[in-house]
């Protein structure tokens, strides 16, 4: 495939069958499908990029049509949101709330995000307990 700048370069002509032009306003617009806003520019053309979106009118309403690139969609390993969810619970403010927000994201790891907030909650009361007895005897 050509490159963007190449493909806008081209469409970008005077004589392209998308340009509409007004005539007193002298306002560019353009008709290309993928092109959502009608806007005449680069970063708003649907048809130089390999992703994209396009909406067209049908019988029952309008259709929302997706262009990819043709990559493969993964699915993540549902592991990932409870390392990403224990490494921000340990650092900075409110570990505990970070964590809840975390597992909102994800209920089906709601169960290990709990113990490992209940792991967190626990130490961090273990600490606090042996941090007062060290300050009692003294």
């Amino acid at each position: 495939m050509a490159s963007a700048d190449l493909t806008y370069a081209l469409l970008q002509a005077n004589s392209s069958c998308f340009s509409v032009k007004r005539r007193y306003t002298g306002e560019h617009f353009t008709t290309e499908p993928g092109n959502l806003s009608g806007l005449n520019k680069k970063s708003h053309s649907g048809l130089i990029y390999a992703t994209g979106y396009g909406l067209s009118a049908t019988e029952k309403g309008l259709q929302l049509s997706v262009r990819s690139n043709g990559r493969n969609v993964r699915k993540l390993n549902s592991t990932r949101t409870f390392q990403v969810a224990a490494g921000s619970g340990k650092q900075g403010f409110a570990p505990n709330a970070k964590i809840s927000k975390i597992a909102a994201l994800r209920p089906t790891q709601q169960r290990l995000l709990k113990s490992r907030l209940n792991a967190l909650t626990l130490a961090k009361r273990t600490a606090t307990r042996a941090a007062k007895k060290t300050a009692g005897k003294q």
